[in-house]
């Protein structure tokens, strides 16, 4: 048996709300949600923001807790108001960069990807913060995809889809791009509230 404590108990519950939340938008599509809630931005994002902020504190060192926090944040994204957006996507971004140090010290590939990969996809943004070259966004890429390959044989291919997504998004905005790859550092691409969606693939 194991022995959970109050917190313990807690974070679970936290954690649980996320996910949920993430489920019931995935549920309605994206739009449906944004016209249903679209003149409720402050109670639902502020109290999805609190429980994320309350699982982020109650485990610090977990990158479960960063990871559920950032999809929740690109989730309620639609939602935004246009003077809170920058500070909207700085708080995503932050998560992003807090989970991939969490992940490094807890070593599971799987996190390794998908927080490796969102570094990835937030570099060509206006939100990131240091100057890259386009070797180094490369070399980021790389990194992701090795932490996959170790560990797709041993894991759901589920796991991966928001890495995926990122990946996706990321590719597509560099191929509409025109810029010079061999520049020491390479300009911002694209505001992150912007950030372009790939044509989804009707099937026909």
């Amino acid at each position: 048996n194991v022995d959970m404590t109050a917190d313990d108990l807690l974070w679970c519950f936290c954690i649980l709300l996320l996910r949920t939340g993430v489920k019931v938008r995935n549920a309605m599509g994206a739009k449906a949600f944004e016209e249903s809630l679209s003149e409720c931005f402050g109670s639902v994002c502020n109290e999805e923001m609190i429980i994320a902020k309350l699982a982020m504190e109650i485990r610090p060192e977990s990158p479960v807790s960063f990871l559920s926090a950032y999809r929740t944040v690109m989730d309620l994204k639609p939602l935004v108001p246009p003077p809170l957006r920058a500070g909207w996507m700085d708080t995503a971004f932050a998560f992003v960069a807090q989970g991939l140090q969490e992940a490094e010290e807890w070593g599971d590939p799987c996190f390794l990807y998908t927080l490796n990969m969102a570094l990835a996809y937030w570099m060509p943004t206006h939100t990131y913060p240091t100057k890259y070259s386009h070797r180094e966004l490369q070399e980021r890429i790389k990194i992701a995809n090795d932490w996959k390959e170790e560990c797709k044989h041993e894991v759901p291919s589920n796991v991966f889809c928001f890495g995926e997504e990122h990946e996706e998004s990321l590719q597509y905005l560099l191929a509409l791009m025109l810029f010079d790859k061999e520049a020491e550092s390479m300009p911002p691409l694209v505001d992150a509230f912007r950030y372009p969606v790939p044509p989804q693939d009707s099937g026909n």
